[in-house]
């Protein structure tokens, strides 16, 4: 017989997980407040070794934390470790943590490495000596459980030689997201010269190469925004006058920024995205009710237009009007039209500045939607849906909850892919992130939600 994986959870101080049913949060928030809030199966460790090292003696003191399920196990109730009182083919294993977090991450190695912590300070604490570092990175490179950052030095240099700005920042991007870098700001710094267009550049033009750099900076800000995080995670400067220059937002809505243009003129290589040439300041001004003269809506057969009627409808009217249904379901089958609809419908929104997040039930079905992505990525939606108690992990001032509070329909297509759960689900992440207390009651925070697929 195999051995029994014991799942164990990885946090920093204070953030340690709080479980409860549905409808308790006032309770749990209250203890919390109060200071009585459950300790965490990594905190009541830390708590029993600190136990018994006062009363002398050594019984869970002698193992990691990884190796304490080998010999204990927690009882929830009493919310302690207990002995085994037989042995038991069981392996401990921790929660991932992605290097990128770089504090929780350094947290991960030394308890992989320490025995019988006696609390945070003194999993801060390096062998033969008796004062804490300030983070757990610093212990955890004083203890050479951390790699420096010479391999991505080296591997960032091996790539200016052959690559343009586009694909130093694309490699860079990847750099932070996927490995472990120690100081993301000296690397950033080091290789700055090759993050930029330094073509056409004079010398002594100081202005020109300011604003070029913010550029970079900017763009890549935009890559690490698909991935639902930026430059400040990283340490790394966030673009002067962001908003202005940068304007993420309306890039992620309708592929385009004005503001970049005059880099991507000057490199072709650094064209991140294609740029549509209109006359956007008149668009605009112009009402969606003019929807029925566009050349892709008049391309739609009677039944795809009773569908793009309803969406336009229901976009034109208030969210707390109950006649009007903002909860639209397209069937069809297979090669019927329903991703020409979907891009109609899309196309729509981009060309009336309206805005709207387009979404599948899998990765293959989004790429066939203009700017498409999983559900699951969309809304933070975790692998396990079953759970109905589970809801979606999404900080209020996140760049996701920003997208979602401000769109104003949700496209997802191939829905019979999806449990009905993963509905429930967006449909929390939708009233967690509603600023307004009144729209917040409603069904989805009063967005239009268009669902497709075949059930046949």
């Amino acid at each position: 017989m195999s051995h029994t994986v014991y799942r164990l959870n990885v946090h920093l101080e204070g953030e340690g997980p709080q479980y409860f049913r549905r409808g308790a949060e006032d309770k749990v928030k209250a203890k919390i407040f109060e200071g009585n809030a459950k300790l965490s199966q990594l905190e009541m460790f830390m708590k029993q070794c600190l136990e018994e090292s006062r009363q002398q003696i050594s019984e869970i003191r002698n193992v990691t934390f990884a190796q304490l399920p080998e010999t204990h196990w927690f009882n929830q109730k009493t919310n302690r470790w207990q002995k085994r009182k037989r042995e038991r083919k069981i392996v401990g294993r921790l929660y991932p943590v992605l290097p990128n977090h770089t504090e929780k991450f350094a947290l991960y190695q030394l308890l992989l490495y320490k025995k019988g912590p006696l609390g945070w300070d003194d999993l801060k604490t390096p062998p033969n000596s008796t004062t804490p570092c300030k983070t757990f990175v610093e212990c955890a490179k004083l203890m050479g459980l951390l790699d420096d950052i010479e391999i991505w030095r080296r591997t960032l240099f091996e790539a200016s030689n052959v690559g343009n700005p586009r694909t130093m920042r694309n490699l860079f991007a990847q750099i932070l997201l996927l490995g472990y870098v120690a100081d993301p700001l000296a690397l950033w710094n080091e290789f700055l010269p090759h993050m930029y267009d330094t073509r056409n550049l004079r010398q002594n033009d100081e202005i020109e190469r300011s604003r070029r750099i913010n550029i970079a900076l900017c763009l890549l800000n935009r890559l690490l925004g698909h991935h639902f995080t930026n430059n400040a995670f990283f340490h790394i400067p966030m673009p002067e006058n962001y908003n202005a220059v940068c304007d993420d937002e309306n890039e992620f809505f309708f592929g385009q920024n004005r503001a970049l243009d005059g880099e991507n003129e000057s490199d072709p290589t650094l064209a991140e995205f294609p740029l549509q040439r209109r006359n956007d300041d008149a668009i605009e001004t112009e009402d969606i009710g003019n929807y029925a003269t566009l050349a892709s809506y008049l391309r739609l057969n009677e039944e795809q237009k009773i569908v793009v009627d309803i969406v336009v409808r229901a976009m034109q009217s208030s969210p707390s009007d109950a006649t009007t249904p903002r909860l639209v379901f397209m069937n069809g089958a297979g090669g019927t039209g329903k991703t020409f609809v979907y891009k109609t419908i899309i196309d729509m929104f981009i060309k009336y500045r309206r805005y709207v997040i387009m979404t599948a039930s899998t990765g293959v079905a989004a790429q066939l939607l203009p700017r498409g992505m999983t559900v699951h990525k969309a809304f933070s939606i975790p692998l396990d849906v079953l759970d109905v108690n589970k809801i979606p992990s999404i900080s209020g001032g996140s760049v996701m909850a920003q997208r979602i509070r401000k769109s104003e329909a949700i496209i997802i297509d191939e829905i019979s892919m999806l449990h009905k759960n993963v509905l429930r689900m967006v449909n929390e992440a939708c009233k967690n992130v509603e600023a307004n207390n009144e729209t917040r009651k409603l069904p989805f925070a009063g967005k239009v939600i268009l669902l497709g697929g075949d059930f046949r």
